[in-house]
């Protein structure tokens, strides 16, 4: 029987891309059994302010592109 634990990750990162990316290439080396999905909750660095579904979509796509490069 699986559970899910929702984890909250803070990123150093210089931009949203940048942030997205490195929780994709860290999480993809989870052990098997391990899978992750990331959630249309994002937050900005500033005033904590939730990031538009939009652009985190944008975001993911742009991610998937380069993996694919």
């Amino acid at each position: 029987m699986p559970f899910r634990i929702v984890v909250c990750i803070d990123v150093d990162a210089t931009d949203l891309e940048q942030a997205y990316g490195r929780v994709s290439d860290n999480l993809g080396k989870l052990p098997d059994g391990m899978d992750w999905e990331s959630t249309d909750e994002w937050y900005d660095d500033g005033d904590g302010d939730a990031i538009d579904e939009e652009e985190i979509q944008r975001v993911r796509m742009a991610t998937f592109a380069k993996k694919e490069e």
